[in-house]
This record gives C-alpha cells, structure tokens and sequence, in this order.
C-alpha cells in the first residue's frame, strides 16, 4: 500500500499543471480606439480608477478612445520577482504618438505594476522620442 501511495505521489508531482501569469495586451490597431486586455492579477487590475479585473483566471477588456493619456495599476503575487521600469515608443520622424510606460515593484510577495498608455493620433505629438509620457 504504502509503494502505491508513492508512486500516485510520483504522478501527481509529475503531472504537468498549467501555468497561470498576470498579463497585459495593448491592441492599438484601430485608429479610433485603444483596447486593453489583462487577466490573472490576483489582487485586481485597474484602468483610469475603474476596476477591469481580479483574481486567477479572469480576465477583462475595455475599449478607450485614441490620442487620450490611460493610466493602469495592477498588482499579483510574484514572490518578489518584479522589479523594473520600461517603455515603449511609437512615431515617425523622431517624434512620439503612441506609447506605454510602467513601473513594477515588489513588496516580496506582492508585484505591482503602475503604468500609462496613449494610442496613435496624429494630431497629438508627445514631444522627442527620448521623453516620457507624464503620469
């Protein structure tokens, strides 16, 4: 008995599980609208204020309006795993139109991710490519 217990032990420990990560997915691909997907944030995650989701495996998106400033927070268990800043920069001619920037920090535990994001608009240069939208 005790030989079969181990060997179920052996199995279960063997068992591929699935792998669950907080994400974020920016579709700006519509020159009117801006739609922002995230899921898996155990401890929510929030668009200009308003919640979108919260909890493993759920999931959320919301459509904005293009050429407005988004700003979005979240935070997940990391096991102290996040730490960074980033952006990313889209334009012609050296001059920027669309962007994202965030900052992720971690308590240990807990990652919290604070970020904006503005879409295409032509009308709407946010300076020099080096610079960063102002949260």
């Amino acid at each position: 008995m005790r030989q079969l217990k181990l060997i179920f032990a052996t199995v279960l420990l063997a068992s591929p599980l699935a792998a669950n990560a907080a994400f974020i997915s920016i579709d700006d691909s519509d020159p009117d609208s801006i739609t922002i997907t995230a899921g898996d944030f155990e401890e929510c995650f929030y668009v200009n204020g308003d919640l979108l989701t919260c909890g493993l495996f759920q999931s959320g998106s919301i459509t904005l309006q293009d050429g407005l400033i988004h700003e979005f927070e979240g935070s997940w268990i990391d096991l102290g795993g996040s730490d960074s800043i980033g952006a990313h920069y889209f334009g012609l001619s050296g001059d920027v139109y669309s962007g994202v920037e965030w900052f992720a920090e971690t308590g240990g535990f807990l990652g919290t991710i604070f970020g904006a994001f503005t879409g295409f608009d032509l009308c709407c240069n946010y300076g020099p490519l080096s610079s960063f939208i102002n949260l």
